[in-house]
């Protein structure tokens, strides 16, 4: 570890504060920490409803609803292990690796609180192995070593140089090669993927660009010799939630999880087409009209209605997370 302390593996016992906000009109708007109800209150901008001190209603007329209609975040939510049910040594842990969220646009990266579990220590680490083994897939599929290089390197593997050797010496001379050697050369690609490699992997990776830094700029465009895997993955990326799915499918598939949130979905949509056709023509449309005849009255509720959620957040409805 070079004496670092890897920041992902932090302990916390307490990640949800389970305090609840009630819209003016006594509906449950969403759910937070003490620290963010406490905002509310010194601003005077909610009153305690309850008695244990954790429930306040807000004293002014909020522009949203909050997830008013939203099982998930409105639910109270267990503070442990997801997995095996552990409530010490917990961790956040980020249902899409960190190498592939930090390059996602940011109306995506602003709604990933669904994606963040609690996971004991022991339990991340057991899925961060799986984890490894299927970035190794991603690596082949959209012919990104996941190596890197340079100072952008997501997650340099020892294993790599040799696997891709391996590879190309069997696509080049394959037929040439004694069967006993072809065999030690397979097992070497298997290792590093973690899999029995067909002969489409060995394929595939004998095509990977080396781990050279020059070379791997060039065809990835990494500067000052450098590059990304993350980022080279999510540039080819088409359909960020077919993406997120799947990495939440594979968390299931791999753990087995006995203590999720009932309400937590693997299919859940990142971006709704709702809110696709919200923020498209019709919207602009409206904007449009409302800019010309921002006087007419009749406007000014469709200005409420589709502008008013742009404006700054009054309420940031987000689970402390």
């Amino acid at each position: 570890m070079n004496g670092k302390k890897d920041r992902s593996l932090q302990a916390t016992n307490q990640l949800y504060g389970n305090c609840s906000v009630v819209h003016p009109d006594g509906s449950l708007m969403f759910r937070c920490s003490e620290e963010r109800i406490n905002w509310y209150l010194d601003r005077n901008l909610a009153k305690v409803i309850s008695d244990d001190g954790k429930t306040i209603q807000l004293s002014f007329m909020p522009k949203g609803r909050g997830h008013d209609l939203d099982p998930f975040y409105l639910s109270k939510k267990d503070n442990h292990c997801v997995v095996c049910g552990e409530k010490e040594d917990l961790t956040r842990h980020h249902v899409v690796p960190r190498c592939y969220r930090r390059y996602f646009p940011d109306r995506i990266k602003n709604r990933n609180s669904h994606d963040v579990l609690l996971v004991c220590i022991p339990c991340h680490e057991e899925y961060e192995r799986e984890a490894s083994r299927l970035k190794r897939e991603l690596a082949i599929k959209y012919n990104v070593p996941i190596n890197g290089g340079g100072r952008n390197s997501d997650q340099p593997s020892k294993d790599y140089g040799r696997a891709k050797r391996a590879a190309a010496a069997l696509v080049r001379n394959g037929d040439a090669i004694p069967l006993e050697r072809q065999a030690v050369l397979k097992g070497r690609i298997s290792k590093y993927l973690k899999k029995e490699a067909s002969w489409t992997d060995i394929k595939r990776l004998a095509d990977l660009p080396s781990k050279r830094r020059n070379v791997a700029a060039k065809v990835y465009g990494g500067g000052n010799g450098s590059f990304s895997h993350g980022r080279a993955v999510v540039e080819k990326i088409e359909d960020f939630n077919e993406f997120i799915i799947m990495w939440r499918q594979h968390f299931v598939d791999a753990m087995q999880p006995q203590f999720l949130n009932p309400h937590w979905d693997v299919n859940r949509k990142v971006v709704t087409s709702w809110e696709s056709r919200k923020g498209g023509v019709i919207k602009a449309l409206v904007i449009t009209l409302i800019a010309r005849f921002d006087g007419w009255n009749p406007f000014q509720k469709l200005k409420r209605l589709f502008w008013g959620s742009q404006k700054s957040a009054d309420t940031n409805t987000n689970q402390d997370i």
